[in-house]
């Protein structure tokens, strides 16, 4: 387990934990494109190798880490509730992605944001991701917007 400032992550495999995280009605509508809506989703059907990594501030748990093996390395997805944001939701990221890489040897991380979702490249920015690619005209949140990628290589 790693911890800092009141934040603490361990891997687990708590996956009816993950998937009621991902049905809260604030995060579902942000962790998918349009297309996706009403497609049953199930943490434990995501590929083999996938790692998760829990997150807990002051001892509650706030949310998860996901991340999905890619070419390159690994794809993270950030999944955190109200209960982790600003500061605490950085020092979350930081602790799960050092973890991650004690864990796997992993060297490179990709992801992808939403542009009609500019808090989440905000983030994405304060953990060391740096803009890689833009696929345009997809839907989410109702409205055509692009979709960034993004990729960190993480320190040797």
């Amino acid at each position: 387990m790693f911890s800092k400032g009141g934040i603490s992550i361990k891997e687990s495999s708590d996956y009816d934990y993950f998937d009621s995280v991902v049905a809260e009605p604030s995060i579902a509508s942000a962790v998918s494109e349009d297309w996706q809506k009403g497609i049953e989703f199930k943490t434990k059907d995501l590929p083999e190798g996938t790692r998760f990594i829990e997150v807990s501030k002051d001892g509650s748990r706030c949310g998860f880490f996901c991340f999905q093996p890619s070419q390159e390395g690994y794809e993270q997805h950030t999944v955190l509730t109200e209960n982790c944001r600003g500061v605490s939701a950085i020092t979350a990221g930081k602790l799960a992605i050092d973890l991650l890489r004690s864990i796997t040897g992993c060297k490179v991380l990709t992801s992808f944001v939403f542009a009609n979702e500019p808090h989440t490249k905000w983030y994405a920015s304060k953990l060391g991701f740096s803009e890689c690619g833009v696929l345009c005209k997809s839907f989410h949140a109702g409205e055509e917007t692009d979709v960034i990628f993004l990729r960190k290589q993480l320190e040797e």
